[in-house]
């Protein structure tokens, strides 16, 4: 690529993603198969790891995984529904709950990208359990997701993807906090 590499590119797309809330999944494609290129360019954001020569069945695998982690719903609060069911229809201790939420999330984050930075996977796997239960409240089924896969890496001793999934996550909230935000706005209206 000459305007950039593929580290650039894959940090300017999720600087992008981080004010729109949106994902797009990055796939890296190397010739140089050298130990650590895949834990370093998941640490850097990018979804998935292939080395060429390309296999047609295993780039196809990739992408169908890739796929299969992406929800057909964009929006953040896409179970926000649920949420008020799971709740016997209360929406309104859902919008309590939703207040609770944006008052304690920036610690949240906080404490999982501290756990992150202290290399230490059971405090991962804690924190990132803890953003999940949150999140799963409000009904943010894409952040759940995230949430839920740097928990697993951190149960599993993956440091590296951790990292990558939680720049992944932080956009994801911002899109949630937006998406709150302006709901509990229109209570008021």
């Amino acid at each position: 690529m000459p305007e950039m590499n593929g580290f650039e590119a894959t940090a300017a797309i999720r600087e992008i993603e981080a004010r729109t809330g949106r994902h797009v999944p990055v796939i890296a494609m190397t010739a140089h198969a050298m130990k650590g290129d895949r834990e370093r360019c998941l640490e850097a954001g990018m979804d998935d790891y292939i080395s060429k020569p390309i296999d047609r069945d295993v780039l196809f695998e990739h992408l169908d995984r890739v796929a299969a982690q992406a929800t057909d719903d964009t929006a953040p609060l896409s179970g926000w529904s649920d949420a008020i069911e799971r709740l016997g229809g209360d929406e309104e201790l859902l919008r309590e709950i939703a207040r609770a939420y944006l008052q304690e999330r920036a610690a949240l984050i906080g404490d999982l990208q501290q756990a992150v930075r202290s290399g230490r996977p059971e405090r991962i796997e804690r924190a990132a359990h803890t953003v999940k239960g949150c999140v799963a409240n409000v009904g943010a089924e894409r952040a759940v997701q995230l949430a839920l896969q740097i928990e697993q890496a951190g149960r599993a001793g993956e440091i590296a993807p951790a990292a990558g999934l939680l720049e992944r996550l932080r956009g994801e909230l911002a899109a949630v906090d937006t998406a709150l935000t302006d709901l509990l706005a229109g209570e008021a209206a």
